[in-house]
């Protein structure tokens, strides 16, 4: 396959020196530095940052036998283009905006296929691009668009996908412990993306989530594996981007020690997005989960999840109304409705009226 790619490479190029052919890889990676802002660099022309776009993709579009001799400085001048550099006024560097920062982590991806294809792909190499991906996961920059680093987050979930059944391909040769490192970080940041605020996402992150669960053959080190199987088994048909049918077998994750935190953190994201059926399915899942903890222990730890949550969504109505206080913005914040989604006339009548509930402020 890789000299196919590299057949018909030659035969777009034409007839061209096989010197210069060789240095493409060497040429695409100065055009993608040239359209990076570095940490302290100064600010890129939106042309060059605009060509680095693509040839982040054009690089990891090229066959490993070019990419061979020049694996090291192409995975490096990736890893740098997926970390986000924000500017002197606190805004994003030219030459830094997701677009690119997406493109990158597609493109080292695509590198680390062709050059695994050859077998020039080094264990370092693997594990300093795996690093790279984990940290797009981090990315939830913004911009008037909205969430642009979820097209990051996004693309970071496929590649950490693929970079995962790679390892496991290189795992006999070189030994399970990376692989299982991998299982271990991977499986948390994708619990977490299936239960965040946007569809497209959650759909994304279950999908990847299930076929690594039940890959063929099975993956090793899979944190708290038998819950997180029980909880997808296989063959479940699954609309992952529904809250409705998502979070039910999700949040019960919360009670094991590898999720916890991913869950939790992934349903305070959520209640941010302020949709409602996002917030009434997470809390009817959490009150489900709370009420069928027998042992004290289990009650204890929801109770704590569910104060967290409490906490977070009565500081935000807090910051909202002062925000809004008639002293800052009129007579029109005296008009403002009461928060619907926890103070609802039904959500009233279903909640106790005193024990745990009135503690946390409910």
């Amino acid at each position: 396959m890789q000299h196919a790619r590299l057949s018909r490479l030659q035969k777009i190029a034409g007839p061209v020196d096989e010197a210069l052919v060789a240095r493409l890889p060497l040429k695409y990676a100065q055009v993608i530095a040239d359209g990076c802002a570095g940490e302290g660099a100064a600010q890129v022309s939106s042309e060059r940052a605009e060509a680095a776009r693509g040839y982040c993709l054009g690089l990891g579009a090229l066959p490993g036998e070019l990419l061979a001799a020049a694996s090291d400085r192409a995975i490096d001048v990736l890893i740098v283009a997926t970390r986000r550099v924000m500017g002197d006024a606190g805004a994003e560097a030219a030459g830094q905006d997701a677009e690119l920062r997406r493109n990158a982590v597609d493109g080292l991806g695509g590198v680390c296929a062709a050059l695994h294809a050859v077998g020039a792909l080094a264990a370092e190499q693997m594990q300093r691009a795996f690093d790279a991906v984990m940290g797009a996961f981090g990315d939830y920059a913004m911009d008037n668009r909205g969430d642009v680093g979820s097209w990051v987050r996004e693309s970071a979930m496929s590649v950490g996908a693929a970079l995962v059944r790679l390892q496991l391909q290189q795992s006999s040769a070189s030994g399970a412990s990376e692989l299982e490192s991998m299982c271990a970080q991977i499986f948390p940041v994708l619990v977490k993306q299936a239960v965040e605020k946007i569809d497209r996402l959650r759909g994304h992150a279950g999908t990847i989530l299930q076929s690594l669960l039940h890959n063929d053959p099975p993956l090793p080190g899979i944190p708290d594996a038998e819950a997180i199987l029980a909880a997808v088994p296989a063959g479940t048909v699954m609309n992952w981007q529904s809250s409705k049918d998502s979070f039910p077998p999700l949040v019960g994750l919360l009670a094991t020690e590898a999720y916890h935190y991913p869950v939790l953190s992934g349903l305070v994201v959520s209640v941010g997005g302020l949709t409602e059926s996002l917030l009434k399915h997470g809390r009817d899942e959490l009150m489900t989960q709370l009420e069928e903890a027998e042992d004290p222990v289990s009650k204890h730890a929801f109770g704590e999840i569910w104060g967290k949550i409490a906490f977070f969504w009565n500081s935000f109505l807090v910051a909202f109304t002062v925000a809004g206080s008639p002293k800052a913005r009129g007579k029109r914040a005296e008009k403002r409705p009461k928060s619907h989604i926890f103070r609802s006339k039904k959500w009233s009548e279903k909640r106790p009226k005193s024990g745990f509930w009135a503690k946390i402020g409910f």
